[in-house]
């Protein structure tokens, strides 16, 4: 299952999201070098994008970072949901043809969210792609407003 960052970088870059992962999975180690390969990949690929573009995209970032931080911030709520389903469905006790489907229910529901909130809370490497994407969106947007202070 791919986190939400993943799925944004995936949209932007095509292709090119493996290879960029892959930069980072052989030259992580501790040391910070790996970045000035991947912001120019990342450049090349974003500095034909216009203002509207590059406003759309950081939308977009923001979106996620939000999407991100909602699905993080409202497991433990999911997790407190469970546990009182749990309780419940101890004790009322209900018959066994209604008891199975209710716990597959459960299990099920519980399952999908608790994927959804490792694949978006451990997802170090769409994290290190993300800074690289925000700090070129930025830059470009510098590069963008000079160039119209210019005309």
């Amino acid at each position: 299952m791919t986190g939400v960052l993943g799925k944004l970088l995936r949209k932007e870059f095509g292709g090119r999201y493996e290879s960029l992962c892959k930069d980072i999975r052989t030259l992580e180690g501790g040391r910070i070098e790996y970045t000035a390969k991947l912001y120019f990949d990342m450049y090349r690929v974003l500095e034909a994008a216009d203002m509207t573009a590059l406003k759309r995209k950081k939308q977009q970032l923001e979106e996620t970072l939000w999407r991100m931080h909602h699905i993080c911030q409202h497991y433990t709520l999911v997790m407190f949901s469970s546990v009182v389903t749990l309780f419940l469905l101890y004790y009322i006790n209900p018959a066994q043809e209604v008891l199975l489907p209710l716990s597959v229910i459960w299990l099920i529901a519980y399952g999908r969210k608790t994927s959804e909130y490792i694949a978006n809370r451990y997802c170090l490497t769409d994290t290190k792609l993300m800074i690289v994407y925000q700090a070129v969106l930025e830059q470009l947007f510098e590069v963008q407003k000079q160039k119209q202070k210019k005309q």
